[in-house]
């Protein structure tokens, strides 16, 4: 059984990648986390699998206000999210 914190960066890199944002999907893991810690840990497995942080990534795929909103909410319940080139054990 895949962890849940595995599971959620998993689904964060697919509503992500290639063309086009399942911005849906995208806010309801972000948003839905319930403790900050979680956010942490889940910022922290996608850096470990995906090489580049969360941050990086909906900076990529985001413009505008949705853009600001989406690297506040990380930037506060996710530090991890902003680090880059820096891999952490988890």
């Amino acid at each position: 059984m895949t962890p849940v914190t595995e599971f959620f960066a998993d689904q964060l890199y697919v509503a992500m990648k290639g063309l086009g944002t399942s911005d849906q999907k995208l806010i309801r893991i972000v948003t839905s986390q319930k403790s900050r810690n979680r956010l942490r840990d889940i910022g922290a497995v996608f850096l470990h699998k995906y090489k580049s942080t969360l941050k990086t990534w909906t900076d990529d795929d985001t413009s505008g206000d949705y853009r600001r909103i989406l690297a506040k909410t990380l930037e506060i319940f996710c530090p991890m999210a902003i680090v880059e080139d820096k891999i952490v054990a988890y």
